[in-house]
């Protein structure tokens, strides 16, 4: 059985796909995330090590992706109980609770909102 050999733009193509970005300079192959700084840039003169280490950064960006969606539904969670409380406080003029869950409210928003704003 052959294996067909990797052209740069099926590579460009098949790393775009995943969130990559692969550049040829000269010899040298550079793979980094759309829109990713010099920091995060790999840098290799093999098309398949371009690919291959493409393949495992987009697999983390998505782990890493996953998880911040999680975070981001576990707090939204915790604030529409919150409201819920809050709404329940409010109805029997219980202000004390109400105040101290205000307080709460307000450090699950700048959470949501830290999380949700890059």
């Amino acid at each position: 059985m052959t294996i067909k050999k990797l052209t740069i733009k099926e590579a460009k193509q098949w790393l775009a796909n995943r969130g990559m970005t692969l550049r040829k300079r000269d010899d040298e192959f550079r793979v980094n995330f759309k829109g990713g700084n010099e920091a995060s840039a790999y840098y290799t003169n093999d098309l398949r090590d371009a690919c291959e280490t493409g393949r495992e950064m987009a697999c983390h960006l998505e782990d890493q992706s996953k998880l911040k969606n999680e975070a981001v539904k576990q707090t939204a969670d915790t604030i529409a109980g919150l409201v819920h409380d809050m709404a329940a406080y409010a109805k029997f003029n219980n202000w004390r609770d109400f105040n101290a869950s205000r307080e709460v409210l307000n450090r699950e928003f700048a959470k949501f909102y830290s999380l949700t704003i890059d």
